[in-house]
């Protein structure tokens, strides 16, 4: 359990800064993998400092689809939203793009193995990644 704790622990150090006192809002779905994922998602977050807010809703049938209007709230009102779930994200929605746009940072752990959890991330492995991401972006902005 303990190296599951530090791999999570390693991603969110990577890709999502949080500082003390930062309010987190955790988002799993109601079905046994993505909600114990996301206890443990929320547990690292306190130790990290956070305030850490773990809100389990009814799986979307469909990605895209929409939270619950309280859901939607509560995800305007923090600085971070971490998603748990294995299909169907709420990355694509009206809830989304707003609480985006109002400044709140979305961070999504889509259907990643226990074993990948485990052996998290370093900040230079998302460096190097980001900087490939960008030169791809940049060539085919410039593509004709």
């Amino acid at each position: 359990m303990l190296e599951l704790m530090n791999g999570i622990r390693s991603i969110l150090e990577a890709c999502v800064s949080i500082k003390p006192g930062d309010s987190v809002l955790v988002i799993a779905y109601d079905e046994g993998r993505s909600t114990w994922i996301g206890q443990l998602v929320t547990g690292v977050v306190t130790a990290m400092g956070g305030e850490a807010v773990l809100t389990i809703m009814t799986q979307r049938e469909i990605a895209g689809q929409e939270p619950p209007a309280s859901v939607a709230a509560a995800m305007k009102s923090v600085n971070f939203i971490i998603q748990i779930c294995e299909k169907a994200s709420i990355t694509h929605t009206n809830a989304r793009k707003e609480a985006t746009a109002a400044g709140v940072q979305f961070a999504h752990i889509f259907d990643v193995r226990l074993d990948d959890l485990k052996k998290g991330v370093s900040i230079p492995d998302i460096r190097l990644v980001k900087d490939r991401t960008d030169k791809l972006a940049d060539r085919l902005t410039q593509a004709q």
